[in-house]
């Protein structure tokens, strides 16, 4: 039987993201790289970043309160004004959280989910909730490299496809098989008018008279 997932809708410029940290309080720990990711994911996409209750948090009351990281991510997938979420980096601890997470809220409302690494543990409870997510780049890796982003990885996000959504504002079915039409996980730049857009002027081969 073909896997039937929950696609959500793209992300657009100027929605909400809410930054969790189901692994690890990397941000509480070292603020400055946290802040860089946050600031170049909203300069590079337009989108608002949000901050739950205890992504903050040091990284010895989220290892002693595994419930606070499931709570934050209830939070954020209930929150109707959240487009999306994202994991704010890996480590080696959010398997702990799977006896606190409620699988019906992640599938009543559905949105992107992206992460990597130790994420993979909420990548598996988006499955089981019958949701598609994301792998991909942490707001602490990925989002915050020194000098900017890597283009690659721009690209990648930009690139991320399936099949089409319509209305764009609805999440759709994600069955199992070839792509169609590519839907960005995350907002491209819009295009420069053609107007704006000239051809190099060629350079003539021959010398001056």
């Amino acid at each position: 039987m073909p896997l039937a997932l929950q696609k959500p809708r793209r992300l657009v410029p100027g929605d909400r993201i809410a930054v969790v940290s189901p692994s690890w309080g990397g941000p509480g720990t070292l603020p400055q790289r946290y802040a860089a990711g946050k600031r170049q994911l909203g300069e590079t996409f337009g989108l608002q970043v949000v901050d739950m209750p205890h992504t903050l948090a040091s990284a010895e009351d989220l290892a002693a309160h595994p419930e606070w990281r499931a709570a934050d991510l209830h939070q954020a997938f209930a929150d109707p004004s959240i487009a999306g979420i994202f994991a704010s980096i890996g480590g080696d601890d959010s398997i702990r959280l799977l006896p606190h997470l409620d699988l019906d809220i992640i599938r009543r409302n559905p949105k992107v989910f992206l992460g990597f690494s130790d994420t993979t543990t909420i990548h598996l409870a988006c499955l089981a909730a019958g949701l598609a997510s994301f792998y991909g780049p942490s707001i602490m890796a990925g989002f915050a490299e020194n000098g900017g982003m890597h283009a690659y990885t721009v690209d990648s996000l930009r690139k991320t496809s399936s099949r089409p959504i319509h209305p764009a504002s609805s999440p759709s079915t994600l069955q199992a098989g070839p792509a169609s039409a590519p839907i960005g996980l995350i907002p491209s730049p819009k295009p420069s008018p053609a107007s704006s857009i000239r051809p190099p002027r060629p350079k003539s081969s021959k010398a001056p008279a």
